[in-house]
């Protein structure tokens, strides 16, 4: 359960996270690896959901533009920032710089042993440096204002599963 959870706090303070997208996403990390299907993934990761907020560690908050959403409250997400913070020499290795409204990519050379990077809700406009990232599995850059990203950016991110661009311009 602590990895389905820890996997939430890459999204920013106070954002609605779709149930199906955070299932979807659970599902290509193979974190429900019993799976050979997502419609069988889903119904697993429903009950995982339902299973964290019943410890009121996720809020449901019901739909939000067609879709069934949760969140963490500040408390929780603060404390799973810091778990990932004090545990990140583990195998669930985190960075995150959401909402930070950061202008460019942050330092990529800090990247190199990451798994997880979520820099959501920012204001990045180019992605100009090329990361060597070989564990990474995750990137959220959803919800910036990306227009260019450069030819070299995903030479050395040799196995993604997880890309969101969602929401740039």
């Amino acid at each position: 359960m602590k990895c389905y959870l820890l996997y939430c706090c890459l999204c920013p303070k106070d954002y609605c996270i779709p149930k199906k997208r955070l299932v979807e996403y659970w599902f290509c990390e193979v974190l429900l690896n019993e799976f050979d299907r997502i419609s069988e993934a889903q119904m697993q990761g429903d009950h995982i959901i339902y299973s964290l907020i019943s410890a009121c560690l996720l809020e449901n908050v019901g739909e939000i533009d067609g879709e069934d959403c949760v969140k963490m409250h500040d408390v929780i997400r603060d404390m799973t920032l810091w778990i990932t913070r004090e545990f990140e020499a583990t195998e669930n290795n985190f960075f995150g710089k959401t909402g930070a409204q950061v202008f460019e990519e942050s330092n990529v050379k800090a990247w190199e042993n990451i798994k997880r990077i979520s820099v959501m809700e920012n204001k990045i406009e180019v992605l100009k440096e090329t990361p060597k990232c070989p564990n990474l599995r995750t990137l959220f850059l959803s919800q910036n204002e990306l227009q260019v990203i450069s030819d070299g950016f995903f030479q050395f991110i040799p196995h993604p599963t997880v890309l969101d661009l969602s929401g740039n311009l």
